[in-house]
């Protein structure tokens, strides 16, 4: 759903705050759970709420704003479901929970403060030092020595999209 496409500059690029707006989402497809998956890469998404009178803007709320800085670096322009992702800083400074006299689009707005997927809980954890724009292509790891082949990789992958070419790490048959 999304490739590393350039990058478009919009304001403020250096976030003194942990929350950032999110525009040009797909409406139809665009899910609580796809933006933490997919901006959890780059921080501990805490919170992401998913604007009720327009569907296709997002809060998310990450542990620091470090972390909300490297999510706008890598992210912003990036097309998901075929939309070039733009991002800002935002105004607020933290996503609020619905309180429980306002429960219309209640499922808009999602805690993850607990998830089990943070990656970046440990300071200076090497997690840190990993982080890559979005890229076409995939690295697979732990592949069982015997049986598999790149030809049935290939085959495998090939039913989600095209797949240009697989290869073996040269030092390993475990990782391609």
């Amino acid at each position: 759903p999304y490739m590393n496409q350039p990058m478009y500059i919009v304001g403020n690029t250096s976030p003194s705050t942990s929350v950032l707006h999110v525009s040009n989402l797909d409406e139809e497809q665009t899910t609580c759970d796809a933006i933490f998956k997919l901006f959890g890469v780059f921080g501990d998404v805490i919170r992401v709420k998913i604007l009720f009178k327009n569907k296709s803007k997002a809060l998310i709320q990450f542990r620091d704003a470090e972390q909300a800085a490297t999510a706008l670096k890598y992210l912003n322009g990036v097309q998901l479901f075929g939309k070039p992702l733009k991002i800002m800083p935002s105004n607020v400074s933290e996503v609020q929970m619905p309180t429980k006299d306002n429960v219309e689009g209640a499922e808009l707005t999602e805690d993850f403060a607990n998830h089990p997927l943070h990656r970046f809980r440990i300071p200076g954890s090497k997690n840190f030092q990993h982080l890559t724009p979005p890229s076409a292509a995939l690295h697979l790891s732990n592949l069982p020595q015997e049986g598999i082949t790149s030809e049935k990789i290939m085959q495998l992958f090939s039913q989600y999209g095209e797949v240009k070419s697989f290869e073996y790490f040269t030092n390993t048959q475990k990782m391609g």
